[in-house]
């Protein structure tokens, strides 16, 4: 989806997983609105990099919008993009031209780094790039390289032929914005959560009830609260400490008043929970959890609960990786249909974002 850019209005690039870049730019467009001026146009193919979304804006609103952006990871200022030099060194071209570039966030920075996406067949590798980059900006700002605890991070990435150097802006990812008294080792990243929730239907003023039964750390919970101040949120797990510490990260948000979680089997019926307005949840994918299921009727189950919870027109919202299952298992249950599924990259698996509408 490529729209033409305002040439003088101000341009972000938007990170976020690959397969959600038309929820970011719809977010954008929707914020942008809100604030009172139109969006400027948008780049999602950002030169073959996936998830990524350059748009564009009136200075003022760019301003007040990006940091509020749910469906990222990280804000980034483009800076320069060219042509790959020829000549029997490009490598050393590049570092020369980079250390040349205005880049005032190195000016403040303790430290930085300097990082690389390579597509194509250039004599060198990403590796090779950042090496290069990341001592031309020390010798030119005298800045030291942390790859770790920098304060600036510099991105050069070289597409086929073509260079892009961005600057990230500000360096705390936003989809980190839930703190945690506990985690969990297949919890969702906020922005994701986000898009789940949007394609459930649930708005900055939505009222009602959302469920995730498979509630883990409480990633859905938590974002679900926080973008709608008026919606109670409930979560279920199996695990006694996983339970345990989603119902501490509410306690921690502030929304131990409008939600809570509870320590059972969802699948074994939550007739005493009463109806919901949206179910969305991050199920077991059986990678690190879950080996061994009988996926059809997992999803047979999950389906079945979904239609107890939830009225005619109301969304069943959860992340799968095995099609066939999921498929199966809804023919089995009946009761649904499917709405829309996004296929998203997430923790080096592609799994779909489904959205079942009950019957």
């Amino acid at each position: 989806m490529t729209d033409t850019l305002e040439v003088t209005g101000c341009q972000r690039v938007f990170t976020t997983n690959p397969g959600l870049e038309k929820v970011v730019i719809a977010e954008f467009r929707q914020r942008c609105y809100a604030a009172g001026a139109p969006a400027g146009g948008f780049d999602a193919r950002r030169s073959g990099v996936r998830g990524r979304v350059l748009a564009g804006a009136d200075g003022v609103v760019m301003a007040a919008v990006a940091p509020r952006m749910r469906s990222i990871h990280h804000v980034r200022r483009p800076v320069d993009r060219f042509d790959l030099p020829d000549g029997p060194d490009p490598l050393a071209a590049i570092a020369a031209r980079v250390a040349q570039l205005d880049l005032p966030e190195l000016a403040t920075a303790a430290s930085f780094r300097a990082s690389c996406i390579r597509r194509g067949d250039q004599r060198f590798t990403s590796e090779d790039v950042m090496r290069a980059v990341g001592a031309a900006i020390n010798r030119t700002w005298q800045v030291p390289v942390d790859l770790t605890g920098y304060d600036a991070a510099v991105h050069v990435d070289v597409i086929e032929s073509r260079c892009i150097v961005d600057v990230v802006l500000p360096h705390q990812a936003l989809s980190n914005r839930h703190p945690r008294v506990e985690t969990h080792p297949t919890g969702l990243r906020a922005n994701i959560a986000y898009a789940a929730l949007r394609m459930a239907g649930i708005e900055e003023d939505s009222t009602g009830r959302v469920l995730d039964p498979f509630c883990g750390s409480g990633t859905i919970l938590l974002e679900a609260g926080d973008l709608a101040p008026g919606i109670e949120v409930v979560g279920c797990d199996w695990n006694e400490r996983a339970a345990a510490g989603a119902e501490a990260n509410l306690a921690q948000a502030g929304l131990g008043g409008r939600g809570w979680v509870e320590c059972r089997d969802s699948l074994a019926g939550l007739d005493d929970l009463g109806a919901f307005d949206a179910v969305v949840t991050n199920p077991p994918f059986g990678r690190k959890l879950g080996r061994g299921m009988k996926f059809p009727d997992f999803y047979r189950r999950l389906f079945e609960l979904a239609a107890d919870r939830l009225a005619p027109g109301q969304r069943l919202v959860f992340l799968a990786d095995r099609g066939g299952a999921v498929n199966r298992g809804q023919r089995a249950a009946g009761g649904f249909r499917l709405r829309r599924r996004r296929l998203i990259q997430m923790s080096g698996v592609w799994p779909c974002i489904y959205v079942f509408e009950r019957l």
